[in-house]
């Protein structure tokens, strides 16, 4: 009995020891598969309908062909409570991990800009590192005014004493309202140019960043004051001071010399002036200003030399609420991410740059400013170029009345026409002919230039000859190369009967497109076409020309047609549909291309679509019990932006669209959430493996 006492024994203590032993292995191998797939798990497999949580295709193949490092940096700080803020941030920080799995070239980190200070301070000593030489100009004038500053001091202090001695010594002097304003002008320029110099001083070295822009502009405000100042109180000195009854020979003589006492000093100013005109926004403050934000949340993209900052307009739009919804309910938004960050990705490191040019006949400028009536005047098109430039364009313009070729861009690889309806002619003399306006000779060179496989977007408006004083002049032209007709002598318009009154209106709201890559972007966010005019294509297309819609009214739209008898529409505000008119079907933009020439053409049936007004138009609405800003028209930029990235042969860079949300076959997993599934994966699963082997061991053992 004693030797079978021993061996149960020594077989309970193996059976246990390999219970353990098992366990412990087991333990060991959930921790080490839990720790590598933590570290290099695959990226998870997106089910929802929008694609909500990948990358398009089209981002993907821009990241993949990266050459040089992107670094992107998530300032979010998210108050305690804010429920719709954390959920951002979530969907933020999935975006920038699906980037820096593409590719090894992109890197990114996420900043609490309150917490993490060390890591927003290296942010932003990265960025000085980037943008350590632009301030060149801004630093010479600092440098000059170093001497300037102190030739003003002496000037206007000597100037001081000597007119204050004056007062004192002649009422008549101290009397004078003019004098006393000398002085006082002179007593307080005199005291900041003293104080300037230490001011430039903290701006340029106390911060976080040179304040080089904010220096220049108090030097400049200090000269263009300073020279406005003595060039007015020498003129008053040398004449009317003088003038003044009673004046002791050697205070009549100082006012004399005034002005050409001052002459000197005045000079050098208008010379220092004179470099402030061309001197450049300096990026890096710009910058700062956007990530120093105490709430910031924003996205920084770094490229090899430059950065760009996203603030959260640009990665959150807000989306209206659908008719019917309660106005109280929180303000939703749709997730824009993905367009903001590859477009400004695209951006910083693209080496090959395409132009944008448009095209006109005459003056105003459609995308510089000008000026009438004292005032500056807005180009009609500055959004359009605005929105361009950030797509990474280079934005020109082409006046062919004032020059025969279009203009030089020497880093472009390829040109973009935009060609911008005529202008009304302008009357002139009894006897002469109407200037402005496209000439043939205009038409002949678009034409030569699209013969040659150009690329150009054609904007046409409503405008029937009888008003304009001549037809649309590139009509034949686009109706002889691609078969695309426009007939700019109807107007579109969309007819309401309201209280049995049928009123006709010529904007026409879109939601709906037809499928294209320059529209599948924009979905069915909302666009608006004012003064638009009917585009058809001809049955028999010219040989190798291919034509696809754009933006199409179907048949059977009963509300909408191209009207024809546009007297009785503006005279009685009222019309009739009839057989002269335009009906569905028939479309509003449409793209064409010659396979054997390489030409591409854009029609849009509308130029307002496009022009600052309609383009940037919004609204106020009340959402989440808050008034809100939202575009009314967001989806109109978005398509000339598309359709020049298309022209250019460049479809893979097309930015998607802003995500909507759909449903969620598998929920988001939050930050607290996916630490208590590593809890339990890490130790509450092999601490129950462990309890479980040593239940067995023990029944075992009886």
């Amino acid at each position: 009995m004693a030797v079978n006492s021993q061996t149960q024994t020594k077989r309970r203590l193996v059976f246990g020891g390999n219970v353990v032993l098992a366990v412990l292995i087991v333990w060991v191998l959930v921790v080490l598969v839990n720790f590598v797939a933590d570290r290099a798990a695959p990226p998870a497999v997106d089910v929802t309908k929008s694609g909500k949580f990948s990358l398009s295709s089209r981002t993907t193949k821009l990241i993949e062909n990266l050459e040089e490092p992107v670094v992107l940096t998530a300032l979010y700080r998210v108050e305690e409570m804010d429920e719709q803020g954390e959920e951002q941030k979530r969907q933020v920080v999935d975006l920038l991990r699906r980037y820096a799995g593409v590719s090894g070239r992109v890197s990114y980190e996420v900043i609490d800009p309150l917490k993490d200070t060390g890591a927003k301070t290296r942010l932003l000593q990265r960025l000085i590192e980037k943008y350590g030489d632009e301030a060149g100009g801004h630093k010479g004038i600092v440098e000059r005014f170093k001497e300037v500053g102190p030739q003003i001091v002496t000037l206007l202090d000597q100037e001081v004493k000597t007119i204050n001695e004056a007062a004192q010594a002649n009422p008549k002097i101290n009397n004078n309202p003019n004098i006393v304003g000398i002085y006082v002008r002179f007593t307080r320029l005199l005291n900041d140019s003293r104080t300037l110099v230490e001011q430039i001083h903290e701006l340029i070295s106390g911060g976080d960043i040179p304040r080089y822009s904010d220096a220049t502009k108090l030097i400049q405000d200090l000269y263009d004051g300073s020279k406005g100042t003595l060039d007015a109180a020498g003129k008053y000195l040398a004449e009317d001071g003088a003038a003044i009854e009673g004046l002791d020979e050697k205070t009549a003589e100082f006012f004399r010399g005034a002005s050409e006492r001052y002459q000197p000093l005045v000079g050098s100013l208008t010379e220092q002036l004179d470099e402030f005109t061309d001197l450049p926004k300096l990026e890096l403050e710009e910058l700062y200003d956007q990530v120093s934000a105490r709430n910031a949340k924003t996205i920084v993209v770094e490229g090899p030399s430059k950065a760009r900052v996203l603030p959260f307009n640009d990665v959150w739009q807000i989306s209206r609420a659908p008719q019917g919804q309660d106005p109280t309910a929180p303000v939703n938004y749709d997730f824009n991410g993905e367009a903001a960050v590859s477009s400004a990705i695209l951006a910083l490191t693209a080496k090959e740059r395409s132009a944008v040019v448009f095209v006109h006949a005459g003056p105003p400028s459609p995308i510089k400013p000008g000026f009438g009536g004292m005032r500056m005047i807005e180009p009609p098109f500055g959004a359009v170029k605005d929105k361009l430039e950030e797509a990474n364009f280079v934005v020109e313009e082409w006046d062919m009345l004032a020059s025969e070729a279009p203009p030089e861009i020497p880093d472009a690889t390829r040109r973009v026409y935009v060609v911008l309806p005529p202008q009304p002619q302008q009357r002139q003399a009894p006897g002469m002919p109407p200037q402005g306006g496209y000439e043939p000779q205009h038409v002949e060179r678009l034409s030569q230039i699209l013969d040659e496989g150009g690329r150009a977007i054609f904007l046409v408006r409503f405008s029937p000859a009888m008003m304009t004083g001549q037809p649309y002049p590139f009509a034949s032209m686009l109706q002889d190369k691609f078969g695309v007709k426009v007939d700019p002598d109807k107007l579109v318009i969309r007819v309401w009967n309201i209280r049995d009154q049928v009123i006709p209106r010529q904007e026409i709201e879109l939601n709906r497109y037809e499928s294209h890559q320059i529209t599948e972007p924009v979905e069915s966010l909302p666009s608006q076409f004012q003064m638009a005019v009917p585009i058809t294509v001809a049955e028999k297309l010219p040989e190798h020309v291919t034509v696809d819609p754009l933006i199409r009214v179907d048949a059977g739209t009963d509300n909408v047609w191209a009207e024809e008898n546009i007297f009785m529409l503006m005279q009685q505000g009222f019309t009739e549909k009839d057989e002269q008119d335009t009906k569905p079907p028939f479309d509003l933009a449409v793209e064409a291309e010659n396979s054997e020439t390489g030409a591409k053409v854009v029609v849009f049936g509308s130029a307002e679509f496009a022009i600052n007004d309609v383009a940037n138009q919004t609204q106020i609405v009340w959402m989440g019990n808050r008034f809100v800003q939202v575009l009314t028209n967001p989806a109109n930029l978005e398509l000339v932006a598309n359709s020049a990235f298309w022209l250019n042969d460049n479809e893979n860079l097309i930015a998607v669209g802003p995500r909507r949300s759909d449903v969620q076959r598998i929920g988001p997993i939050s930050e607290s959430g996916m630490i208590a599934w590593k809890v339990f994966f890490w130790v509450a699963w092999p601490l129950a493996a462990l309890v479980a082997g040593g239940a067995v061991w023990l029944v075992r053992r009886k």
